[in-house]
């Protein structure tokens, strides 16, 4: 940051550090600049719509990933980070889900989390997603993709099986993925709720 204190880039980074440290505020003062520095880029906008939903902002963050989802009709993770947020805040999203996933290239990664969202295809399907990584790298990301995306599922059912897949996502993911920041923040929920 003392380098290049207006990179976007580099504000993104930090930002993502926050998050996964639970310090909301300040990722959103950097993601907050992200947006200013990039209003036409999509992952902008969505690493600010997911710091904002596990800030509380919630209705805000939907707003970003919507954002972030029309400016990159293409992107299949924004629609499954946007269904996530939604199914979590109780809405009912699969018609909208359906609709912008109808151009999107499903025979690709993540395209198996959407079918399985939509009620197409089952967790067994998306598991097998693994075995179709191209090196170790590529395995490793999509292990813990993987792993949080079932846990999502699985949270949308109030099943059992979501602590043991957030769990093997912290287990697994790399530390500057969204993926692990969103773990640790769902199990922080669990711990949370236990405790009460």
């Amino acid at each position: 940051m003392r380098l290049a204190p207006t990179s976007a880039l580099a504000l993104n980074d930090r930002g993502s550090a926050y998050l996964l440290l639970g310090e909301y505020d300040r990722a959103l003062d950097d993601f907050d600049e992200v947006v200013r520095l990039q209003p036409h880029k999509a992952w902008a906008f969505g690493n600010r719509g997911i710091a904002r939903f596990y800030s509380g902002r919630t209705e805000a963050g939907i707003a970003d990933l919507v954002t972030a989802a029309d400016l990159s009709p293409s992107d299949a993770l924004i629609l499954v980070w946007l269904h996530f947020v939604r199914t979590r805040m109780g809405q009912d999203d699969v018609n909208d889900l359906a609709a912008r996933a109808a151009e999107i290239d499903r025979t690709k990664w993540p395209g198996a989390v959407i079918d399985l969202y939509l009620g197409i295809v089952s967790p067994e399907v998306v598991r097998a997603a693994i075995l179709s990584g191209e090196n170790r790298s590529v395995q490793r990301r999509r292990i813990c993709e993987i792993n949080f995306y079932l846990a999502a599922f699985y949270l949308q059912r109030g099943a059992p099986e979501a602590r043991t897949n957030l769990n093997n996502a912290v287990s697994n993911c790399s530390p500057g993925s969204i993926e692990l920041a969103a773990a640790k923040a769902e199990l922080h929920g669990f711990e949370a709720k236990r405790r009460n």
